[in-house]
């Protein structure tokens, strides 16, 4: 099985890449640059969620996404562009490539500052609002 990881040089999606290797699936990871070393054994696909319009071909040829990727920093860009209408985006060309799973795992960046108070399951997103 072919999975598309986002995130994947994040904590969760790193592991995540690891575990689906060692249980022999093919991982392409999305990535907004080519990077050499640790990724050069698995296939890269240059797109950034911060450019939703550069995600337009990351899903070919895959059957499963697991989109673990999310602005958190300033340096990620906007967070409703990144977080919104990048999945927005990821989603719609899943859908074009019919891509039959699709696996979702948000930041916790949606429920605003989330170390002062710090978020909780019954916190309003904030993200959606803007």
């Amino acid at each position: 099985m072919k999975v598309l990881v986002t995130g994947a040089t994040g904590y969760i999606g790193g592991r995540l890449v690891t575990v689906l290797r060692i249980l022999g699936h093919e991982v392409r990871v999305l990535v907004r640059q080519p990077v050499n070393g640790r990724w050069d054994v698995m296939e890269q696909v240059v797109g950034n969620l911060a450019q939703p319009n550069s995600l337009s071909h990351v899903c070919q040829d895959v059957d499963v996404v697991c989109h673990l990727g999310g602005g958190m920093r300033p340096a990620d860009g906007d967070a409703t562009t990144v977080n919104v209408e990048g999945t927005r985006a990821l989603t719609d060309d899943a859908i074009r490539h019919h891509v039959r799973r699709f696996v979702f795992g948000s930041t916790a960046v949606v429920y605003g500052n989330v170390v002062s108070p710090p978020a909780s399951e019954e916190a309003v997103c904030q993200v959606a609002r803007a």
